[in-house]
């Protein structure tokens, strides 16, 4: 009987450290590209695609950081910021601040991992001026697609 009580005792803690972690795949480095479509219907021109790209850098303690160049001024920035990742939530919740020249930013997002190790990470966010991310990733207005830098 007290051997019994000791192994579910056990379990149970085990148990309960194991579901109280987040899984991590989300930290690290991250080559990530966007493209940006600018709607020129007033001059009756096509539509403008512009390719971006940025490396993102996931911490374990909830910071961010994004490198890459400015699709307007094409100068090399590097934006700074917290998140919180909920992987309890179905799609995926991934919130951003981003403090950028003494501002705040919230990009609220979704993301999902793809491939066989989630080397694959499909981020979807909304402009701060929507408090809430994407419902899906069918029609989510703008996205990264981010590949998982190998450590050599």
């Amino acid at each position: 009987m007290r051997r019994t009580l000791c192994l579910c005792t056990i379990l149970a803690a085990a148990l309960a450290v194991g579901c109280s972690r987040q899984p991590q795949s989300h930290v690290g480095e991250w080559d990530g590209k966007m493209t940006v479509t600018f709607n020129r219907n007033a001059s009756r021109l096509p539509p403008l695609n512009i390719e971006v790209n940025a490396v993102f850098y996931f911490s374990k303690d909830g910071k961010v950081q994004k490198t890459g160049e400015d699709f307007i001024t094409e100068k090399e920035k590097v934006d700074e910021g917290e998140y919180e990742i909920d992987y309890s939530k179905n799609p995926v919740q991934l919130k951003i601040n981003w403090l950028i020249e003494g501002k705040n930013y919230n990009s609220p997002g979704i993301v999902r991992f793809i491939g066989e190790d989630k080397d694959r990470m499909q981020y979807c966010w909304n402009f701060p001026e929507d408090p809430t991310p994407p419902p899906s990733f069918d029609n989510a207005p703008r996205c990264w697609w981010l590949t998982k830098k190998v450590k050599k």
